[in-house]
């Protein structure tokens, strides 16, 4: 994989110097939505440029959400600076929430769109990825759909068993509803799954502060939408060669945050074994 993600990571980063198209498609319904932070915000270009380089099916736009005191410089700003000038836009927020400012201000997002796709921001995502949540949307519009997920884990009594010996689901051992998307590959959520809820952020900073897979899964399973996994099995798209190293993974999977975190959320959202059925 380290050697698929320098190829990439120089593949795109050439283009983000040299391409001049705008590729955007005005009519697909799909936004991508995204965030970055501190030193990724210098090459979240990379990720945005395979974005930009998606075929068959286009975004309508692509959405970077930045806290305003990590506005790029240098290189970073002189490129980005390209792609919005392709059809990129930057919006600056006054409040730093993480991970959640890429799906909790989608509301904010004008136009008409119909599904709201996340992605991380050290991803090289394949050019024909957005596709697959088209074709995937038009079988079925009533759901959340994934390339990489966790199938959630209750014990004998009906207790949340550790998030870590979660397995990475696939589609023979998916039932009901126990799929939870998570980030890394992308979501795709309808807009009309969400709610305001996506901006409590009262209640997300002392509940979940670093799971948002996690809250928007309450959300969209109290709004009665399955999640389903995209292909097969779950995948792990190749990082651009910065990405090898997770913040948020360190706190959440390390430590098992992401445990405390889950069964807070199902006290919060009144949620129990049964729900997922």
């Amino acid at each position: 994989m380290i050697l698929s993600s320098i190829f990439l990571s120089s593949k795109y980063l050439c283009l983000a110097f040299l391409s001049n198209k705008n590729i955007m498609q005005s009519n697909s319904g799909f936004v991508i939505s995204l965030t970055s932070y501190g030193r990724r915000v210098k090459y979240v270009c990379l990720t945005i440029e395979s974005l930009l380089h998606q075929k068959d099916i286009k975004p309508e736009k692509i959405v970077l959400w930045l806290y305003k005191r990590d506005k790029p410089y240098g290189i970073a700003h002189f490129l980005l600076k390209r792609q919005v000038n392709r059809g990129l836009k930057i919006v600056y927020l006054d409040d730093d929430y993480k991970s959640y400012k890429k799906l909790s201000y989608f509301q904010d997002i004008e136009g008409s769109h119909e599904y709201v796709v996340t992605v991380d921001d050290d991803i090289i995502y394949p050019i024909k990825w957005l596709k697959g949540f088209f074709d995937c949307t038009k079988k079925n519009p009533n759901a959340i759909y994934c390339y990489r997920g966790r199938i959630i884990n209750f014990d004998s009594k009906d207790n949340v068993t550790s998030y870590n010996s979660w397995r990475l689901a696939n589609k023979k051992n998916l039932t009901n509803n126990f799929l939870l998307p998570t980030g890394v590959s992308g979501v795709c959520y309808p807009v009309r799954a969400l709610d305001e809820r996506v901006k409590d952020f009262k209640s997300i900073s002392s509940i979940c502060p670093y799971g948002d897979d996690i809250w928007y899964k309450m959300i969209t399973l109290t709004n009665n939408f399955y999640s389903e996994l995209v292909d097969a099995e779950s995948i792990h798209f190749t990082p651009i060669i910065t990405g090898f190293g997770k913040g948020l993974e360190k706190i959440n999977v390390q430590s098992d945050f992401n445990t405390k975190q889950f069964v807070e959320s199902m006290v919060h959202f009144n949620v129990n074994k049964q729900d997922f059925m």
